[in-house]
């Protein structure tokens, strides 16, 4: 035979209702930027060398958590009713969940941590936290338990979670982080932009790290330019607070010298 059948997996089925929810309750709008973290680059070196606990997406998930809390209208969330009935909820928690990957049995494994108070957090405290899912045994980490019980749920149980997840704010909450961040980082990478969904109000994608040339003081010059994807819940969101949220992440990480959070 020319095909092979591949099983469709728990986890592919859940992937697939999480892209089913977003596509059909949320309006998803994305934009892309570039940030020059040439600065940022270097302090974060130098910091390490001093044998601070910091990295670049440690830095996001602080920096992220801080622009939530300057502009609070990206920490909202919609839900559905069963009958539709649409409600926006504004939390007044800032949690992170940050998409981390692993290897597991020869495979790359997305494992989704949530940080909690991320926005009252060091540079320093989550770099320990992700450090720590990053390294310690996968069967010890509450994302992979999470993973395994998912793979033993019936998955008439996995639609009312579903359900569940679109319509009840506090379940939400304790369930997931207020809003999502990527760390799949390419160094030199080609990818530049990209389109996807998602159910929270606001998520922060990452993308290619690049030395790329800038025009700087009158002179053409090597900087490191970090490409980045935001996506937007246009139901709760107008144009105006999508562009206030994309140039204020600037200065967290342009003009990082003042904003020191380790």
């Amino acid at each position: 035979m020319s095909f092979a059948l591949v099983p469709l997996s728990k986890h592919r089925q859940v992937v697939n209702d999480l892209l089913d929810r977003a596509r059909i309750h949320h309006a998803s709008v994305n934009m892309t930027a570039e940030y020059d973290v040439t600065d940022l680059r270097l302090r974060l070196r130098a910091q390490r060398r001093s044998g601070v606990a910091t990295s670049l997406i440690s830095h996001l998930a602080k920096s992220t958590a801080a622009l939530i809390r300057e502009q609070p209208e990206l920490n909202q969330h919609l839900f559905v009713s069963w009958w539709v009935r649409r409600s926006i909820v504004r939390f007044n928690e800032i949690h992170c969940t940050l998409v981390l990957a692993r290897r597991h049995e020869g495979q790359e494994l997305l494992l989704p941590l949530v940080i909690r108070q991320a926005d009252q957090l060091s540079v320093s405290e989550i770099e320990t936290i992700v450090q720590h899912h990053k390294t310690a045994p996968l069967a010890e980490l509450a994302p992979m338990k999470a993973l395994e019980r998912v793979k033993r749920t019936p998955w008439l149980v996995l639609k009312l979670f579903s359900y569940r997840a679109r319509s009840d704010p506090a379940f939400y909450l304790q369930t997931f982080g207020t809003y999502g961040l990527s760390s799949l980082i390419r160094q030199r990478g080609h990818g530049i932009s990209g389109a996807t969904v998602a159910n929270t109000g606001v998520a922060f994608l990452p993308g290619s790290l690049r030395e790329m040339p800038r025009y700087v003081d009158g002179h053409v010059v090597p900087r490191e330019i970090l490409t980045f994807g935001f996506v937007f819940d246009h139901f709760l969101l107008d144009g105006v607070a999508m562009v206030r949220a994309v140039e204020g992440f600037a200065k967290y990480l342009e003009k990082p010298a003042p904003w020191d959070p380790s």
